[in-house]
């Protein structure tokens, strides 16, 4: 679970971080017209966010359920637990205060939720990222099985 949480933090909150903070060239949105500004927002978060994002996490996952083969099953619920914990802790957790109450951890629990429904069309794919590359992991070792089976 502890590799699970720690792939989220440097998929999702440290390179992550560094694509978001990429700035985007006037030129971008002049190739894509004034009317189509959410298509290159989309287009921009896609390839520099979403995608680098989606791979790492697929890459991590590969790599925890390699390194800790022994456990296969119990390695990717451990890994999805600590991507979901770190989904917690870095949207919810690492914003509040040390002087808040527990109605302040449960409306921000509840702003990150609506938060999270009510995304642009446009920045949607960012949210699914890592839950997209675990389960292209998942979809990968499944395959790899079944030909290892048929062999």
């Amino acid at each position: 679970m502890l590799a699970g949480f720690g792939l989220y933090r440097v998929a999702i909150v440290v390179v992550g971080g560094h694509s978001a903070a990429l700035p985007i060239a006037p030129g971008w949105f002049r190739f894509f017209g004034p009317q189509r500004v959410e298509w290159a927002l989309a287009v921009h978060s896609l390839v520099f966010w979403a995608l680098p994002a989606a791979v790492i996490v697929c890459g991590g996952v590969l790599a925890i359920h390699r390194g800790l083969s022994r456990w296969a099953p119990k390695v990717l619920v451990g890994a999805l637990l600590g991507l979901l914990l770190g989904f917690a802790y870095w949207s919810i957790v690492a914003g509040l205060q040390p002087q808040d109450t527990v109605a302040a951890l449960a409306a921000a629990v509840w702003a990150q939720l609506r938060f999270s429904l009510t995304l642009p069309w446009w920045a949607a794919h960012n949210f699914a990222a890592p839950w997209l590359g675990f389960g292209w992991a998942v979809w990968l070792l499944r395959t790899s099985r079944a030909r290892q089976r048929g062999r």
